[in-house]
């Protein structure tokens, strides 16, 4: 440490270790142009390290502080830069083009990138003039700021504390607008939610309602075909997976002779999963599958012909018909179910169904029912 009648320290460098070529280079032009310069270069040996840049700084009347992308991550440079920026000594030069960090963005920063000792430069220059204005008309308690630089920091320093607090202010205004979103937008799901479960309800609702009539018209004393098959296809457009009603829906379709539409419809009712079919059904549905594609495959050449090859007499229309083919059971509907009030509840049987023995018919009487059958099936019913 100087005496007290030494004269004061014009500029003290602060650098980063890498950047020590560049410092010593600085160093010699500032002194070249009649300024006393510090750096620790100037550290005697065995002195206190600590204590003598601590003296050298409060001695200082600019601190120079290099800012380099080695620097800005040195404890070090960072420590001298904020005890100089306490003290209104701190002049920032940046060396490399970096960002500064995070508290001396703000404040005057010169430039002398890529300079290679030219003290004629202008950058050069303009840190030298720089210095001189600081340290004029200054005594020993140090440099003071040039008074438009002071003023732009007291602006800085005003025009952040009212973008704090209007920040802050933002802050909460926002976060309670934000929550008042996040629950018109919850309230919203909800109400989509539950309109959602609503409809389901009454679409349920509504097929359970056509499927129960179908059944009646199907089961009535004199069953009503056309109108049963209507209840089941209004209940399969309210509830498309409704798989009962497509099973007595097929079972409509053979009795009246559709046997495309019936086999299809007993291959969609085995993959339905509303109102599924129980253990019997389904396997109903599985031998009305059997026999409706043994009778479509049997069918199709004896309708295309027209008459007896052998004898030249009209073929029998009887063997084109789909429910003539053993197996099958087109005319004689599946046992009725008790469907209960609930939606979505799936009807169970009221009572097992037996099969009855099969009695094989007189030829005779065969002979006589034809006609009668044949008169019955017309499509001019």
């Amino acid at each position: 440490m100087p005496p007290p009648s030494s004269p004061m320290l014009d500029v003290f460098i602060s650098y980063a270790r890498s950047n020590r070529p560049i410092a010593q280079q600085l160093a010699d032009a500032l002194e070249a142009q009649q300024l006393r310069v510090w750096w620790d270069s100037d550290l005697s040996a065995g002195s206190e390290f600590a204590e003598v840049i601590e003296d050298r700084l409060r001695d200082a009347r600019v601190v120079l502080v290099l800012w380099s992308a080695d620097s800005v991550r040195s404890a070090f440079v960072r420590d001298e830069s904020s005890r100089a920026m306490r003290s209104n000594k701190l002049m920032p030069l940046r060396i490399e083009e970096v960002d500064l960090p995070l508290g001396f963005g703000q404040l005057h920063t010169l430039d002398l990138l890529d300079w290679e000792g030219d003290t004629d430069s202008p950058a050069f220059q303009k840190v030298v003039s720089e210095i001189r204005l600081r340290g004029a008309n200054q005594g020993h308690d140090g440099p003071v700021i040039p008074r438009a630089v002071g003023r732009a920091n007291s602006r800085s320093r005003w025009m952040v504390i009212g973008a704090v607090v209007v920040v802050i202010a933002l802050g909460f205004g926002g976060k309670k607008y934000w929550d008042m979103q996040q629950a018109a937008a919850q309230q919203r799901v909800l109400a989509a939610q539950a309109e959602a479960a609503r409809q389901a309800d009454a679409a349920r609702a509504e097929a359970d309602r056509h499927f129960r009539l179908g059944l009646d018209q199907q089961y009535a004393n004199v069953p009503q075909l056309e109108a049963a098959l209507n209840e089941y296809l209004s209940a399969l457009e309210s509830r498309p997976g409704h798989g009962r009603a497509r099973y007595y829906l097929g079972h409509v379709y053979a009795q009246t002779g559709k046997t495309a539409d019936a086999l299809d419809a007993f291959r969609q009712a085995l993959t339905q999963t509303e109102a599924p079919l129980d253990r019997s059904q389904r396997a109903d549905a599985e031998k009305q599958i059997a026999a409706l594609s043994r009778a479509t495959d049997e069918a199709t050449p004896i309708a295309r012909a027209s008459v007896d090859g052998a004898s030249g007499r009209p073929a029998d229309k009887t063997a084109a018909r789909p429910t003539a083919v053993p197996g099958a059971s087109p005319v004689a509907p599946p046992p009725p179910v008790a469907v209960t009030a609930a939606a979505g509840t799936a009807p169970a049987a009221t009572a097992p169904f037996k099969t009855p023995q099969r009695i094989e018919p007189i030829a005779s009487k065969i002979a006589t029912l034809t006609p009668l059958v044949e008169a019955m099936f017309d499509d001019n019913k």
